[in-house]
């Protein structure tokens, strides 16, 4: 299964332990953050939008949805509206 995790924020390393938990189910685990830093996740796993501007996280999840055909969407932010 692959799935995409959507998060605005990077929190540090925060939800690392959350997303390795995931891994650990077998899901080939891909993250989009709106702000954080480059090296956050694996390259071929990770996007960084830029911004939290919502419009601008549905787009480049989106684009790359069309590139990775993904199961589902999930995010770990209590605050987070997808």
């Amino acid at each position: 299964m692959k799935l995409l995790t959507i998060e605005t924020r990077q929190y540090l390393e925060y939800y690392h332990s959350r997303y390795r938990q995931v891994q650990d189910l077998g899901v080939d685990l891909y993250v989009l953050n709106g702000e954080g830093t480059e090296d956050f996740w694996p390259a071929d796993h990770y996007r960084l939008v830029g911004s939290k501007n919502i419009d601008e996280m549905i787009a480049a999840a989106k684009q790359w949805h069309a590139t990775e055909a993904f199961d589902g969407v999930i995010t770990f932010s209590e605050a987070a509206v997808v």
